[in-house]
């Protein structure tokens, strides 16, 4: 999308944007849309750090088939949320 905007961007100008993002579910893993911004790729890059930063150990945390009860322990999965934004973060930077 930044690249689209780069080349020119939409004739009708800027204003919204979205992104659906797949794995192997049978749902989307992440489905993120901005609606009326008046800098719609700035506000959804800042929701999509939020959701990734997350989301993703949340759902490392739920039950699967190789760990059906999932993590029971609430403070371990929320050290493994702050874990991963702090890795994320290093690894991003904005």
């Amino acid at each position: 999308m930044e690249a689209g905007e780069r080349a020119g961007g939409d004739k009708r100008g800027r204003q919204s944007c979205a992104i659906r993002i797949w794995t192997e579910a049978s749902f989307p893993r992440f489905d993120l849309r901005v609606d009326d911004h008046t800098d719609p790729l700035k506000e959804l890059r800042r929701l999509w750090r939020l959701a990734h930063q997350g989301y993703v150990p949340f759902q490392a945390a739920l039950p699967s088939r190789a760990r059906p009860a999932g993590h029971t322990d609430r403070d371990a999965v929320y050290r493994m949320c702050a874990e991963y934004a702090e890795a994320w973060n290093a690894r991003h930077p904005e």
